[in-house]
């Protein structure tokens, strides 16, 4: 049974770098499935976008602890200038990529 913290909520926002396509993020050498240099690219930005919150104090062990142990929800804004049906789903795609790895580095 994981504890249970008192009090507000936890909140950390984050305003992350949109990632390669998926297309561009993967390809195959040799039979097997590499990731490419854009995709690389991409992980280090969010890696210095984390460890930038880490020096202003903002990201530390006790909120990593606390976003282990609770619930997590996303509000995710998005801002086109035409709003079609493939380009919303890839932003939601592309979203979902990025918190995917932004969770697996907190």
């Amino acid at each position: 049974m994981s504890k249970q913290h008192p009090g507000k909520n936890v909140v950390l926002r984050l305003v992350l770098p949109i990632s390669p396509s998926i297309n561009e993020q993967y390809a195959t050498i040799n039979g097997h499935r590499v990731s490419t240099a854009a995709a690389r690219r991409f992980k280090q930005r969010v890696g210095r976008a984390l460890a930038e919150l880490e020096r202003k104090g903002v990201l530390h062990e006790e909120l990593r602890e606390r976003l282990r142990q609770g619930y997590l929800s996303f509000y995710m804004a998005f801002y086109f200038e035409t709003p079609t049906t493939r380009t919303l789903a890839v932003a939601g795609l592309t979203a979902f990529e990025i918190l995917t790895y932004t969770c697996e580095v907190l």
